[in-house]
């Protein structure tokens, strides 16, 4: 065995003692995922599950995403060690949701990075994580300024409201002292970074080297449209709009960045309602993912209650459709959006058109306004693909 998943949440305490005996004999193991939802009581398991990770030195893989408010400054010693150990490691994801750590934390976690010298994918999130401010993060991005091997860099501060637009700066820094980026995923949602900050950590990526970025990713609520101008040779793109500050003015930057996007193969696009877009802008953004080169993978989400007209926000998928004939996968989810009958048809009309799609997902959450008429449209195009 050398891949591991382990998912807390659904296991009991003795099969978490199993765990620990497995991971303690896999010493062959090169990949390991741990997702953990918990609390207090558990966080002792925590540790133990990170020393016997000590004795596993070929790992290449390591994931950690903890949903426990108890993961703490200790935690971070305990990892620091740990990275110290893990020489082989390639790929390190931490993902902190509602953690207590304080700057000195994020210190430790820091100087353990510092010696991953064959890292070249890094995830570090921190999410509704407000006991350390700037202090932390300052020190955590000068370690990252220096790991120029880096070719996917993930950074959130989702909802963290104790840094401000000084930890953007470095955010900024890092880009800009990265030349070998391919990936660049940013969560900037609703924390402390001002406007100003946004600004800051959008601009430097014009400072990156453009032809390097390659898939792009950033949630935040200010400058998306221009952030997405500097890449224009992206070939991965996802926007999360759902809670962008995106107004009818800066359709026209989206329209243009889109359309300097010849090497674009992959988007997806997160939609909320409530964007501060008019109807003749919904209908525009719309317009501009029909006019992109074609796609080869479509991903559509729209979330939340509708409090206009759903149509004006979806106006012609069967549009969007035509538009990408080469769409080998598709995904379309709508939750909670009061869409239309008429408009699954016409997602049903469109599909019948895309003869090399091969993965279709679709999922459709509390939708009062659409039948099984137009439902059994849908599944008679999806069984009518080749």
């Amino acid at each position: 065995m050398n891949k591991l998943n382990i998912h807390t949440s659904e296991t009991s305490a003795e099969e978490r003692e199993e765990i620990l005996k497995v991971t303690e004999e896999s010493k062959v193991l090169t990949d390991l995922s741990l997702v953990w939802k918990g609390q207090t009581t558990q966080i002792p398991e925590v540790d133990r599950i990170i020393s016997k990770l000590a004795n596993i030195r070929f790992l290449q893989r390591l994931s950690f995403n903890f949903e426990c408010i108890d993961i703490n400054d200790h935690f971070c010693d305990c990892l620091r060690h740990l990275l110290h150990l893990l020489t082989f490691l390639s790929t390190f994801d931490l993902i902190l949701n509602n953690a207590t750590l304080t700057n000195q934390g994020v210190i430790s976690l820091a100087d353990g990075i510092s010696n991953t010298s064959l890292v070249t994918s890094l995830r570090i999130s921190f999410m509704n994580c407000n006991e350390f401010d700037d202090t932390g993060i300052v020190y955590l991005m000068e370690i990252l300024s220096d790991k120029t091997n880096l070719r996917n860099l993930n950074l959130g501060f989702g909802f963290c409201r104790s840094i401000t637009q000084n930890s953007a700066k470095e955010v900024a820094r890092v880009l800009r002292s990265n030349p070998n980026l391919t990936e660049i995923a940013l969560d900037l949602r609703s924390g402390g970074l001002s406007t100003f900050g946004t600004k800051i950590i959008s601009e430097s990526i014009q400072n990156v080297e453009k032809t390097n970025i390659l898939s792009f990713h950033l949630l935040g609520e200010d400058n998306i449209a221009r952030a997405i101008s500097s890449i224009p040779y992206v070939t991965h793109l996802r926007l999360d709009l759902t809670i962008a500050g995106l107004t009818d003015e800066d359709i026209d930057s989206v329209l243009e960045s889109f359309r300097q996007m010849k090497r674009l193969r992959e988007l997806e696009i997160y939609i909320n309602p409530d964007l501060n877009l008019s109807e003749v802008g919904r209908s525009r953004l719309m317009d501009a993912v029909a006019s992109l080169p074609p796609l080869s993978k479509l991903f559509i989400r729209i979330i939340g209650q509708f409090a206009q007209e759903p149509q004006v926000f979806f106006a012609n998928p069967r549009k969007i459709l035509l538009s990408h004939p080469y769409l080998v996968n598709f995904k379309f989810h709508l939750y909670k959006t009061n869409v239309t009958d008429d408009r699954l048809v016409s997602v049903a009309d469109g599909l019948a058109s895309l003869t090399k799609l091969i993965k279709v997902s679709f999922f459709v959450f509390h939708e009062p306004l659409i039948t099984d008429g137009s439902l059994s449209k849908l599944f008679e195009a999806l069984a009518n693909i080749p």
